[in-house]
Formats: structure tokens, sequence, C-alpha cells
């Protein structure tokens, strides 16, 4: 049985962490996409992190799921072997920077290439099944938004099972957690700190959750005020992703016994080569866009792209004077708590809003103006429509 807070209104933060701007460097090797996407170097960006409550999924549901909004940036680290030791059971049916043949459609019974324990701290590895499940997940969302195709970096396959492992051991999320939790080890931090964490809770082992669920829960992010797991979702610069899934018994809670934790990887010390493509703009729900994927009571969302060669060029966006217009069927609706911010959060220039009576099937027209880039005024126009 799984139940969720999907429809739950008062729902509380479980925890919240602020962590201290950093703009240092995060030197790293072997980070290289497959599928042969053309990378290259960007700075690294704002540190911060929070833990909120996500009360929303995709197809299926679970007793408690969260959704830890991951940090702008990461300090160094130590890319040595030996962190790895403790996890010498996690097992990969695939070379590190190979490409994911799709395997055909996923399932509960064949989401593991080697099953997890909690107990033992033995990480396990999710197969290509589960990889390729997350991959197109991730790849719809950003096809409906206009965006180009990611590619799954093998490479942190170890460090996302490793923090999907230490979640699940601990029954909580946190982008930094420390020394003292179960099943602790530098991979789990640096998987943690790197990605969108999502967690949940059920009466049954064998109660797997589809891995596009955490997918579409970060990309509504129903609860997190900062749309943080949307934003690196729908970065343009974003290279690839990793997926890892831990599941299995706790005694944290005996009502719900099982825990599910999983780790999407999307920081990386490398950006996707978009200079070519002529993207000015992401916009959230674009165009025709699904049902399960939108919350009409949540926000929309839009960052401006005026460059494409460097992601942090687009820190240089101003929505101090920028307006919003929302046109339906019946004319006018009404824009409500609007916010904005330069946050490095993916893009790091952001607007957000929520609109008053939104109806499935109906077109709507977004009209965004004068906002201004380097000085200069802009307007921006598009549709979208709930179907």
């Amino acid at each position: 049985m799984k139940r969720s807070l999907n429809n739950s209104t008062t729902a509380k933060p479980l925890l919240t962490i602020l962590a201290p701007p950093s703009t240092r460097p995060w030197p790293r090797s072997g980070y290289t996409a497959a599928g042969g996407i053309e990378i290259s170097e960007r700075p690294c960006r704002p540190l911060y992190a929070a833990v909120f409550p996500s009360r929303r999924a995709a197809a299926m549901s679970l007793c408690v799921m969260i959704t830890a909004a991951l940090p702008g940036c990461v300090f160094p680290q130590d890319d040595s072997n030996e962190e790895y030791e403790e996890y010498d059971a996690w097992e990969s049916d695939d070379d590190a920077n190979g490409t994911i043949n799709d395997p055909g459609p996923w399932s509960p019974d064949n989401h593991y290439s080697s099953k997890p324990a909690i107990d033992s701290c033995k990480a396990g590895a999710v197969s290509d099944f589960a990889r390729n499940a997350a991959l197109d997940a991730v790849n719809e969302v950003r096809s409906l938004s206009g965006l180009p195709p990611v590619q799954y970096i093998r490479a942190g396959d170890s460090e996302t099972q490793a923090a999907a492992l230490v979640m699940a051991a601990n029954g909580a999320l946190d982008h930094f957690p420390p020394e003292s939790w179960d099943c602790w080890s530098q991979a789990a931090l640096d998987g943690a700190s790197t990605s969108n964490l999502h967690m949940g809770w059920s009466t049954a082992e064998s109660d797997i959750s589809h891995p596009a669920q955490a997918v579409v829960a970060f990309l509504i992010d129903s609860g997190v005020e900062t749309l943080g797991h949307r934003r690196w979702i729908l970065d343009p610069f974003l290279p690839g992703i990793s997926f890892g899934s831990v599941n299995g018994k706790t005694s944290n809670d005996p009502t719900f016994p099982y825990v599910e934790a999983a780790a999407l990887q999307v920081i990386h010390d490398q950006s996707a080569d978009i200079s070519n493509t002529d993207i000015s703009y992401v916009a959230y729900p674009h165009n025709d866009y699904p049902t399960e994927y939108f919350d009409k009571n949540w926000y929309l969302s839009f960052s401006a792209l005026p460059d494409r060669t460097s992601a942090w060029a687009n820190n240089n966006v101003d929505f101090n004077s920028a307006s919003i217009k929302v046109t339906g069927p019946s004319g006018q609706l009404g824009v409500t708590s609007v916010s904005h911010s330069n946050e490095g959060f993916g893009v790091p220039n952001h607007l957000q809003w929520k609109v008053t009576g939104l109806q499935n099937g109906a077109k709507y027209t977004v009209e965004i103006s004068n906002v201004k880039v380097g000085g200069t005024s802009n307007n921006y126009s598009y549709w979208f429509r709930i179907n």
C-alpha cells in the first residue's frame, strides 16, 4: 500500500538548510557525457540547499514523499578510488561512460542489476532499465520546454547510488550528510551535494517507484518556493544526469517500514554547448503540456536566455520592472505571487507566478514585458495549453 502527501495542504518543511555561497571551482576529471555530447567548462555556482516535502508525484505515490532542492555549487573533492572501497559490493553492468541502448520497458522486477541491502550498507546498482527510464523522463520534460536532450553520465552512478543508500539508511534527506550517519561515505556526500533527492515510504518492499515519479515530482516542485529542482532539470546547459535508487526495510516507521530513496545528479563542472541552438527562454508550462506534469495551483516559471555561450552570463537579467499578462479564451486572468531571483539554480535568472482560474484544454498566451537585459528592455510571448 502506498499513500502520499499529494493532497495535503498543511505539509510543513521537514528540514531546511541554507549554505553560504561559494565561487570556488570544482575540479574534477572523467566527467564526459555519454553519447558524444559536446561539453565545455563553466564556473561553479553559488551554494544553496533546502529540503522540503513534495506533495505530488507522477503515476504512483508514496506514503510520505519528500524532495531535496539541491545546491548550486559544491566544494572540491578527492577523486581517489579509496572512498569507494566501502561500496565494493556495488556492481555496474556497464562501462563507466558507455551509452545506453534501450533495454526495454521498466518494471519493479528489473529495477536493480544488483539489489541493495540497507542493513549491511550494500548500495547495489540500478539496471539499465531504471537508468533509461530516468533519462527518458528527464528528456521528455525537457522537450516540452523546447530544450535539447541530455545524455546519461555513468561516471556519476557510484555517487548517486551511495547517496540514495545513505538517505534510505537514515530515513532523511540532507545534501551534506554528516559522517555520523549510517552507511556514510565520501561518495555519498559527493552524490548528495550534486543531486536532487527524493524519498518515500510504503508498507511493501515490492513498492518500487518508476524513476519518472521522482523526475515529475522535481518538475512540479510542489511546496518548494525556490523551484530549485525544476530549474536544474530545465537547465539548458545541463550536460547529463546520473540516477541512483535504494529501497528496503528500516526500523524508523513501524506503520510504513519500507523506505525508498533516489538521487538524480544534475550538477557537473561542465556544461552542454548550446551555442548553436535558438533557445531564447525557458518557460513552464510551454505549448501543449500534459496535465499530470502541472499543478494549476502552483507556480508557472520563466527564465530568459540572452546568452547561449555561458550559463553565468545570463545572470545579467533584471525582472524588477517586468510585467506578466496571461490571457485565455475569456480574457485576462489574475496573476499572483510574483517573485524573481538571480540565484544559481540552473539558469541564474528566474521569474515565477501563479495564475487563478486556469482550465484544462484552454489555450493561454503569456506576455512578459520590460525584462531588462544589460539595461535594454525585452519582451517575450508564448502560449501553453494543459491537456
